[in-house]
């Protein structure tokens, strides 16, 4: 049955999925290539030598979808800090191509942006990728800084999902790394172990017995009521 209903939850969220990528308008089309960014870094990263965690696990036992790692992470970050705007900020390139920021915020005069990646981005040279798709954002608008400099910081942080423990760490580039474990289930306790009632017959011999062993006390002198 639980199988059944991960099952049914999963084929939802991919079909929301599938919805969001018609191109009815820009902001869709930006949205829906955001998304298959996530979900193709998320299976690269699954198929490379330091993956983020168990992803055939996660996807094909748990029925987790690719983006479900990256996109938890961010509600997270952004539910501990409510000024940070719930919507990826949407970024054209000096050379006129689009890009969007995973999380952002403003402060003053400039804003700051992040780059979410999983753990294997962390390493050369899928790290060289990361920091010059960040650098281009960056490099897009005199106003735009990299996140976690100027004292405006996400800080690193874990947090229980599920069946699922998420972690994630902010560098001082602006990129954040994230990485999971699947936490074992609970062992059920034992079960408490109930006697069977006795039986009426069994409760008048019970009965009876105590009534022939009986002691009775009569001036301080005690007396055994065995009946032979």
């Amino acid at each position: 049955m639980k199988k059944a209903v991960l099952k049914l939850i999963s084929c939802l969220l991919t079909l929301t999925l599938l919805f969001s990528f018609i191109p009815t308008s820009g902001i869709y089309a930006n949205a829906a290539s955001s998304q298959l960014e996530v979900i193709k870094e998320a299976k690269e990263d699954y198929s490379s030598g330091s993956p983020a965690g168990d992803w055939g696990t996660a996807i094909y036992k748990d029925g987790l979808y690719w983006g479900y790692f990256h996109n938890a992470v961010q509600n997270h970050i952004r539910n501990k800090d409510q000024k940070m705007p719930r919507k990826e900020l949407t970024i054209t390139y000096k050379n006129g191509k689009k890009g969007r920021a995973d999380l952002w915020k403003r402060v003053g005069d400039y804003t700051y942006i992040w780059e979410l990646k999983p753990l294997s981005y962390a390493f050369p040279p899928k790290l060289y990728s990361a920091v010059s798709q960040l650098s281009g954002y960056v490099d897009s608008d005199p106003s735009y800084r990299y996140g976690n400099t100027y004292d405006i910081n996400i800080l690193s942080d874990s947090f229980i999902i599920g069946l699922y423990k998420i972690s994630y760490a902010c560098e001082n580039n602006g990129l954040i790394f994230y990485w999971f474990e699947r936490l074992e289930p609970r062992p059920e306790k034992d079960p408490v172990l109930v006697p069977d009632p006795v039986p009426v017959e069994e409760k008048e011999k019970i009965k009876e017995i105590n009534l022939k062993t009986a002691k009775v006390v009569v001036f301080g002198v005690t007396y055994d009521s065995m009946q032979s």
